[in-house]
């Protein structure tokens, strides 16, 4: 039984290719105080639907674009710019990079996001500096330490889903994190009940697309 929540959409999306970009484009200068329920299925659906590919998110980045220097307006760019980068190097190799972010604003942090994405098992070692490295290009060699934090997510891709049940809490745990912008009535509507124990409600400015997803295309 499926226990992440499928997009609404996802029917749609049937026999389908991946591509790089993100989806509409949102203006710089809109900007936004929490996630609505489309961003919620949005983020969950792309969850749902790199499972069903068979390239599960088993790696979770935050990185902190204010706390390194860059503006609130800049945020969203630097984070596409980062997903491109991401998308790069994994095409380079044979592979095409799922993934989704949520922006969030405020706080000790200021802007900052985090990305759920998929990186083959093979590779995650190879991939595992890299996060670093691009945020460092994008800050100008302006890094300042711990404004990137990348971790595996265990359990995904295990031989005959050893540590299947294992790999879904953690996953639910990830989600639920960065969701905690949205209006707490939404957990019912979305049944993510006791998926983690942060408080939603949570709200920040954000500056243009506060979440995102790949996009695929028909074949």
């Amino acid at each position: 039984r499926c226990i992440i929540l499928i997009d609404s959409c996802h029917h749609e999306l049937e026999a389908c290719r991946i591509f790089r970009h993100g989806g509409p484009r949102r203006r710089g200068d809109e900007c936004s105080d929490s996630l609505s329920v489309h961003q919620c299925r949005l983020v969950l659906g792309a969850a749902s639907r790199a499972r069903e590919l068979g390239k599960p998110f088993n790696r979770f980045i935050t990185i902190l674009w204010e706390r390194g220097g860059l503006s609130p307006q800049s945020a969203t760019a630097a984070t596409g710019r980062f997903i491109k980068l991401a998308s790069d190097w994994l095409r380079l190799r044979g592979h095409p990079l799922c993934w989704t972010y949520v922006h969030e604003g405020g706080g000790k942090n200021g802007i900052h996001v985090h990305i759920l994405l998929h990186v083959p098992p093979n590779l995650d070692s190879e991939f595992r500096p890299m996060p670093r490295q691009w945020v460092k290009r994008l800050l100008s060699g302006h890094y300042v330490r711990k404004s990137v934090l990348s971790k595996k997510i265990v359990g995904a891709n295990t031989p005959d889903g050893a540590l299947d049940e294992l790999y879904r809490a953690l996953l639910r745990v990830r989600l639920h994190y960065m969701l905690k912008a949205a209006d707490p009535a939404l957990l019912d509507l979305l049944d993510m009940q006791g998926w983690g124990r942060v408080q939603w409600g949570r709200q920040g400015r954000v500056f243009g697309k506060r979440a995102g997803r790949w996009q695929e295309r028909r074949v």
